[in-house]
């Protein structure tokens, strides 16, 4: 799971390639019967304190929608990976100036949190638990290992990665999205979806 490898995803060099072997993986197993293979990355920042289901939710949901035939984009997602970008701790601290004891957790605590929390998502509703290539949900969700006032800023880094990697990432079109909103657990998926913007 995501979690056993969670050592190995303490530097940005560690989790981008973490990225591009799953692209890779999916890639694979997908252009036989896809082409192209159309993958999304959902960047989701916030302050995670702590991480819950309803952030959770906004992945899962957010993923079910993408991967049906987007009629507005004619495109047909492949599979959908997500990113947890967790906002620096200055910032919740701002956040909760008036009401200090709010703060539960530091930055590390906070993204070994968002690591462990992945092994849940199965418990989580709007779920398809299982990869495009037949793995578990938590193979496509990834933490950023540093904190980020401006989560988006992430794809710089990963983009070129991407640009100049193995030679299937290269093969799939990939497509970020910001991934933001309530992260309060609600009934329908049409309520989270509108969350999902565009970059």
């Amino acid at each position: 799971s995501q979690a056993t490898s969670s050592n190995r995803l303490n530097s940005p060099e560690s989790v981008m390639n973490e990225i591009s072997q799953r692209i890779e993986e999916i890639t694979t197993a997908s252009k036989i019967e896809t082409n192209p293979v159309n993958i999304a990355i959902l960047i989701n920042g916030g302050s995670f304190n702590p991480i819950h289901y309803g952030h959770l939710e906004m992945y899962t949901a957010s993923r079910n929608h993408l991967i049906k035939f987007r009629e507005k984009d004619k495109i047909m997602f492949t599979d959908v990976l997500v990113i947890y970008v967790v906002s620096p701790f200055v910032d919740l601290q701002q956040k909760n100036i008036s009401e200090l004891n709010k703060i539960s957790y530091d930055t590390q605590y906070r993204i070994n949190m968002c690591r462990e929390s992945f092994a849940s998502i199965g418990e989580v509703p709007h779920g398809k638990y299982t990869t495009s290539d037949s793995k578990h949900l938590s193979k496509n969700m990834f933490v950023w290992p540093l904190e980020k006032a401006n989560a988006y800023s992430i794809h710089d880094s990963i983009m070129p990665l991407l640009a100049h990697g193995k030679k299937d990432s290269s093969e799939s079109n990939i497509i970020f999205y910001g991934l933001t909103g309530s992260d309060k657990v609600v009934k329908r998926q049409d309520e989270v979806m509108h969350n999902v913007v565009d970059n």
